[in-house]
């Protein structure tokens, strides 16, 4: 999975731009919604032992009125999406990926279930 090219697959992409196209300010829950995205597209680039839950994904975006597709929305998941694939890294993968299933992998600290396992 390329982060920069967020392809994450054309249902997730069409379930996401169903959402109205955000506003050019995004909220504080908006805004926390997206960096979980980029969170998990992270950890599914930098380990690829893991996958993401696309359709809760979507509902991330359908649920916080969002829409992956918007410009501003995607520069911000991407830019987040490169810096926790960093942090991942930096910490070393089996740390890294290891902290990224404690967050969102079943049973997750911050959003159960948005990864599993390939």
């Amino acid at each position: 999975m390329k982060i920069t090219a967020l392809c994450l697959s054309t249902a997730t992409i069409h379930l996401l731009s169903s959402v109205p196209g955000a506003a050019q300010t995004f909220t504080q829950s908006q805004r926390n919604a997206m960096n979980h995205v980029s969170q998990v597209l992270a950890a599914a680039t930098a380990c690829p032992e893991y996958k993401p839950n696309l359709v809760l994904l979507a509902l991330i975006g359908v649920q916080y009125k969002f829409s992956i597709e918007d410009p501003k929305v995607n520069a911000i998941i991407v830019a987040k999406a490169k810096e926790h694939k960093a942090g991942i890294e930096a910490a070393g993968k089996t740390i890294g990926c290891l902290a990224a299933w404690a967050l969102y992998g079943p049973g997750g600290q911050n959003v159960p279930d948005l990864l599993s396992r390939n």
